[in-house]
C-alpha cells in the first residue's frame, strides 16, 4: 500500500494547466477522503451509491447533499464545507468555459461494490483533466493525504478506489431512467422521419442498429463506464446535402458484450429512394476534455441490406474496435 504524505500539494497541476482549478479540486479529494476515514461515513457515502442502481457514475453534490441529510451525528458540518468547495469549483469550471462544469463521482469498471463496502481504506483519485493519451499518473488521497506514490493510468489499483472527474455526461439521472422507460417503438417513427418534408408521402425504409458488440471502449480506468454513441450520416442524392443523426448508448457500457438494443430503437433513420445508396456510422466514446475517440467506422450500403433479419456491418480502416449488425424494415 502507498502510504499517504502531506495533505495538498501547494504546487500540484494534475487537473489539468489551471492552477487554481486543480488545487480546489485536490482540496475536495483530500477532504472527501478525510470524511471517509470514518467507518460510519464510508458506510453512508456507500449506501447511497449503491441506491444509485448500476450507473457507476454520480454526481457529486447529489449524492453528497443526500449523504449530508443523514451525517448530523458523523460529519453533518464536514459535509457542508466539502459541498462548498464543490460548488465553487463548479462555478470556477464554468467560467473556464468547461463544457459540462460539474464534478462527479466514479466507481471505476472493474471495482465491485463489495470492495468498497468491506474495506477499511477508501482511496480517493482525481481524473486528470488532460487528453488521457498524455496521463501517466493519477494523484489519490487517503484520511486527508496525498499518497506518497501516484496511482497508475494504465492499471487500476488493488485498493478499493473512488474517482472525482470532470463530468462526461450532461444528465446522469434523466439519461439512463430514458434509457430504461422510453417508448422505443412510439418514438422511433417520429425521431426516423423528422426530416421528412411534410408534402411528401412517407414511403421507404428504417435503418438501424439493433445490436452492438465494443473489444475496445478508449475509456481508462479513471473515467468509469464509456460513454458510448453513434452519428448516422445521409446524403440526398440531389442536392448532395447531408444530415448527421447523433444517437446516445447510455447503457453499453462493457467491453467484449453484445448489447440488443431493441428492433427498432433510437438509431433507426428514414431513407428511401431521394438519399444515397450509401450511409456512414461512426462509433465514437465521448471525452473530456480531449475530443471524442473514434470506436468504429462503417459505411454499408442500405439498399442492400436484407429483409426480415440482421446483417453484419463491415468496418472500415484501422478502427475497428466496434461490431454492429444492420436492420431494415
Amino acid at each position: 500500500m502507498n502510504a499517504p504524505s502531506t495533505s495538498v500539494p501547494e504546487n500540484t497541476k494534475s487537473f489539468g494547466q489551471n492552477h487554481q482549478l486543480s488545487r480546489q479540486v485536490e482540496v475536495i479529494a483530500a477532504d472527501l477522503s478525510s470524511f471517509l476515514a470514518r467507518k460510519e461515513n464510508r458506510k453512508l457515502l456507500l449506501s447511497q451509491m449503491k441506491a444509485a442502481g448500476k450507473t457507476r457514475t454520480i454526481e457529486l453534490v447529489d449524492v453528497l447533499s443526500t449523504v449530508r441529510g443523514q451525517a448530523r451525528q458523523t460529519g453533518g458540518d464536514q459535509l457542508s464545507k466539502l459541498m462548498e468547495n464543490i460548488s465553487q469549483t463548479e462555478v470556477a469550471m464554468k467560467a473556464a468555459k468547461m463544457a459540462i462544469p460539474r464534478l462527479d463521482l466514479v466507481v471505476p469498471g472493474d471495482m465491485q461494490q463489495e470492495m468498497l463496502q468491506g474495506s477499511d481504506l477508501i482511496y480517493v483519485a482525481i481524473a486528470p483533466l488532460e487528453d488521457e493519451s498524455k496521463v501517466r499518473s493519477i494523484p489519490a488521497y487517503a484520511d486527508g493525504k496525498r499518497l506518497s506514490q501516484d496511482l497508475s493510468a494504465d492499471e487500476a489499483p488493488k485498493v478499493p478506489t473512488i474517482v472525482i472527474g470532470a463530468a462526461e455526461r450532461n444528465t446522469i439521472t434523466s439519461e439512463l431512467s430514458a434509457a430504461r422507460t422510453e417508448s422505443v417503438a412510439a418514438s422511433t417513427l417520429a425521431f426516423a422521419t423528422a426530416d421528412v418534408p411534410k408534402s411528401a408521402a412517407v414511403s421507404g425504409d428504417l435503418v438501424g442498429i439493433p445490436r452492438i458488440l465494443i473489444t475496445n471502449d478508449h475509456e481508462p480506468w479513471y473515467k468509469g463506464d464509456p460513454e458510448i454513441y453513434v452519428k448516422i450520416r445521409r446524403w440526398i442524392k440531389s442536392t448532395g446535402v447531408f444530415g448527421d443523426t447523433r444517437v446516445d448508448f447510455a447503457n453499453v457500457n462493457s467491453e467484449n458484450t453484445w448489447y440488443s438494443l431493441g428492433d427498432p430503437n433510437k438509431s433507426y433513420v428514414f431513407l428511401n429512394s431521394t438519399y444515397d445508396s450509401k450511409i456512414e456510422i461512426l462509433v465514437y466514446e465521448s471525452d473530456s476534455p480531449d475530443g471524442d475517440d473514434v470506436v468504429g467506422v462503417f459505411i454499408p450500403t442500405w439498399t442492400s441490406l436484407l429483409y426480415g433479419g440482421y446483417t453484419a456491418g463491415t468496418p472500415l480502416g484501422t478502427t475497428k474496435d466496434a461490431r454492429i449488425y444492420l436492420d431494415r424494415d
